[in-house]
């Protein structure tokens, strides 16, 4: 199972996106057995579908390691409203 990494320690992901700014860039780092890549690919396809329906979305990347690296981060650009940022949380 995937498990997400927080990118910061003292301040949680779902804090952050309590502010009220700006496009932002979220940046989510996971930790992905190899074994599960397949399955982890198929939940960020589905939640990429649901990103692209948010007002303001602009994109998503991801990005996989080499060499049997098993992070991965994913990025999504938007100028999102509050409320779509609370969504986001619920994917």
């Amino acid at each position: 199972m995937a498990k997400l990494v927080e990118m910061d320690e003292r301040i949680r992901i779902f804090t952050q996106m309590e502010e009220d700014v700006g496009p932002v860039i979220l940046i989510n780092k996971f930790s992905v057995d190899p074994n599960e890549f397949d399955q982890f690919l198929k939940g960020y396809a589905t939640d990429n579908e649901k990103f692209k329906q948010q007002p303001g979305f602009i994109s998503t990347q991801l990005y996989k390691g080499i060499g049997g690296s098993a992070p991965l981060l994913t990025m999504l650009f938007g100028n999102l409203p509050h409320t779509s940022r609370e969504q986001l949380i619920m994917l």
